[in-house]
């Protein structure tokens, strides 16, 4: 086991995991410097943070259904996906794109990571709304 106690300080560096993840090559390259701040004008070095998503961390949804909403005219489909977590609050994970004129919609696939789904035991709740230009969409179910 490593004891950090007996290791050699050379420097530290902070960041928040967006900054990295947000990078179009997903690097960082941070300066050190010492536990106090800055070292004045001495160089501690820098250290290069490459964040890397694994395949088996994505999860993919192809969401298909049927609807009648509109009697005289054919629904805007659109589906919302919400993440329940455990104290019952719905997170907001997820958006399609709107289906229009459609009562049998087909979504293009969606690509969530594990981060966004939570965890195979997590709850989805999907809404599908009718679009309306008003903003005033219609929960279709």
């Amino acid at each position: 086991a490593l004891k950090l106690d007996e290791q050699e300080f050379l420097g530290e560096a902070t960041c928040v995991v967006s900054e990295i993840v947000t990078k179009r090559d997903r690097s960082l390259t941070l300066n050190l410097h010492g536990k106090n701040g800055a070292e004045g004008s001495r160089n501690l070095g820098s250290i290069t943070v490459h964040a890397e998503e694994t395949k088996e961390s994505r999860i993919s949804l192809l969401p298909n259904c049927c609807m009648v909403k509109d009697m005289f005219s054919k629904s805007d489909p659109f589906l919302r996906i919400f993440r329940i977590n455990p104290s019952g609050k719905l997170v907001p994970i997820c958006k399609t794109e709107v289906i229009n004129n459609n009562l049998y919609p087909s979504w293009r696939p969606i690509h969530l990571t594990m981060q966004q789904f939570g965890s195979k035991d997590t709850p989805l709740l999907i809404d599908c709304f009718d679009f309306n230009n008003n903003g005033n969409h219609t929960l279709i179910g």
